[in-house]
């Protein structure tokens, strides 16, 4: 997914740096007009350069994230971009421009950060590095380190994989189980239980395991027979942190409920969780499922003996006594304020990283006066992998001005009120009113294939073809017309392989129309009937010939004058599939 709000660091000017940030917005809209004073009470902490405690090196999930802001000279600018893998190719021009600025001392700190993997490789930042080398000067800037790089997700680079995926990569067993802990526990702690969109992102999820690493334990340890696994591994986790001696009762009784009394709060449980089931969605049977358990598990805490677990769907999820905030919930679990060096223009800015409610992005964005435009396929596109939990930590703060007045990121904050969902994210706040023109204003595009499977070919046209698969077979009903996010391609081509071989079909096809549109269509007829479709697609590229009458014939024809009239990829995907099915109704 490509980002739609990207910049580079200069007061005045303007530019593409397309190997950190690629696409962006056209142009600024009328002003809005709004008081600081409705933002949203969080108030930012002293510059941290290092935003959390390091973590021991035998800790199995990694370090966390570290905001650094520095002024970033060419000697540490030689030893990162060492540090970076194979990439495309350098666009001298954007790095002359920037060494020019940097000269110039009009370089300006605007919240967009180097990014820099735990591993120690650089991911974003290259053409910023490379002209503090040209111009052999430093320039300050805003130092984003410490993600786990398979779970870094940056705006061109989200990831097709489940967190549990991730976890598997680095040997911890049970990981499907230990992501559904980990929701649950988050939800919950969230207040969130049955709700359709509780995602969470995957760096949340990743700062709770390492608070609590005997979550990987739990997550092995199999729950009594007739309980669901989520809801036993929920009760191992819970019950341990309040008390291991009831929820051992607990668990007895519901193992084997003819060896106690049937008020045992563990045999009540067992007898309700094996009662008819009304509930009309999973979730909703998993919230039911989790508050007689707290019930029982309180009960069994008090000492008490229960003859029936009582809750209603709509009430507020019982309180489970002695059970603690869960750690690392927060972000704030993790920080520890330390000084910074400040930078040009940026010595009062702060930053925080917060869960972002749609309530606290409408709250911002009632500062948005004077921005640019909204691209609103881009706000879908982002809504969509936001729903759809395929939304991971991007790095990249939303940035704020002295005044409150959002610099960057609307459509991030925009795609959270669309989808409903909170989301993780870093908020500078403090930064010059200049910085806004730093930010890249020119069209978002679609993001290449190259950016989404390295190493792969002909990208630009597989690109193209799955978007047109997106468009038709994908696109939301009543969504603004635009293109899947980069996520949602991955999932095309993994989904529907034969389309990637389609692409040498619609090479030979060159000359009569756009490939993508034939590529398309000739991976829709195929599917459709792969008998009836391979002869076709074979007299339409003239394997097979036939005579000037031939309906085949006629189509050859008609896309080569509806090529040369210009006519657009939906017009000629239209003219080949009314042919192919007007065929096959005569067979």
């Amino acid at each position: 997914m490509m980002n739609s709000e990207d910049g580079t660091g200069w007061a005045g000017g303007r530019g593409i740096d397309d190997e950190d940030y690629c696409g962006g917005i056209v142009s600024r809209n009328s002003p809005v007009g709004a008081s600081a004073n409705t933002l949203p009470p969080i108030v930012p902490p002293p510059w941290t350069g290092d935003c959390r405690c390091p973590s021991r090196s035998t800790n199995p999930v990694g370090a966390g994230l570290k905001f650094e802001q520095a002024m970033l000279g060419p000697q540490r600018a030689r030893h990162l971009l060492a540090s970076a893998g194979p990439r495309r190719p350098v666009r001298q021009e954007l790095v002359n421009a920037y060494s020019e600025v940097m000269g110039a001392g009009g370089w300006l700190m605007n919240g967009v950060p180097l990014v820099i993997a735990a591993s120690g490789h650089l991911i974003d930042g290259r053409h910023r590095l490379m002209a503090a080398v040209q111009a052999n000067i430093a320039f300050p800037t805003l130092i984003a380190t410490g993600i786990p790089e398979d779970i870094v997700d940056l705006p061109d680079r989200h990831r097709r994989r489940s967190f549990a995926q991730v976890l598997e990569a680095r040997g911890i067993g049970h990981a499907r189980a230990v992501e559904a802990l980990l929701m649950r526990l988050l939800q919950h702690h969230d207040g969130t239980l049955g709700s359709r969109h509780a995602g969470q992102s995957w760096s949340r999820m990743e700062r709770v395991l390492r608070h609590n690493p005997r979550i990987i334990e739990i997550a092995a340890q199999p729950p009594p027979a007739g309980m669901p696994q989520t809801l036993g591994h929920m009760l191992f986790f819970m019950g341990g942190c309040c008390d291991p001696a009831a929820l051992a009762r607990l668990m007895s009784a519901f193992a084997d409920p003819a060896l106690h009394a049937r008020d045992e709060p563990g045999a009540v449980l067992r007898h309700a969780l094996a009662g008819p089931r009304k509930d009309r969605s999973a979730n909703a049977r998993a919230t039911r499922e989790l508050a007689f358990a707290i019930i029982a598990l309180n009960a069994a805490v008090q000492g008490q003996a229960p003859r029936r677990l009582a809750w209603s769907p709509g009430r507020p999820l019982p309180v489970l006594q002695g059970y603690p905030p869960l750690p690392g919930a927060d972000w704030r679990d993790e920080r520890t304020p330390a000084a910074g060096p400040g930078g040009t223009g940026a010595a009062a800015c702060g930053i925080d990283v917060a869960m972002v409610t749609p309530a606290m992005a409408a709250a911002l964005l009632e500062s948005d006066h004077g921005n640019r435009q909204v691209l609103l396929s881009h706000v879908e596109s982002l809504a969509r992998d936001m729903r759809e939990g395929r939304w991971a930590f991007n790095p990249r703060p939303i940035c704020l001005a002295a005044n409150g007045r959002v610099l960057d990121g609307r459509h991030r904050l925009r795609a959270i009120i669309e989808a409903g969902v909170a989301v993780e994210m870093p908020i500078m706040r403090g930064l010059p009113e200049a910085a806004f023109d730093t930010y890249d204003r020119q069209h978002g595009q679609a993001p290449a294939l190259a950016e989404i499977l390295p190493g792969f070919g002909d990208g630009a046209l597989l690109a193209a073809m799955a978007n047109l698969l997106w468009r038709h077979e994908r696109c939301p009903p009543g969504s603004p017309p635009g293109k899947a996010s980069a996520a949602e391609l991955r999932d095309i081509l993994a989904q529907h392989p034969r389309l990637a071989e389609m692409r040498t079909f619609a090479r030979r096809m060159v000359a009569y129309a756009t490939p993508s549109a034939l590529g398309y269509a000739a991976y829709v007829i195929e599917r459709e009937n792969p008998v009836q479709g391979a002869a076709f697609l074979a007299r339409l590229d003239g394997s097979l010939a036939e005579p000037p009458a031939h309906p085949v014939s006629r189509l050859r024809r008609r896309l080569l004058a509806m090529r040369r009239a210009g006519a657009g990829r939906e017009a000629v995907l239209a003219a080949v599939l009314e042919c192919f099915r007007a065929g096959r109704a005569k067979a």
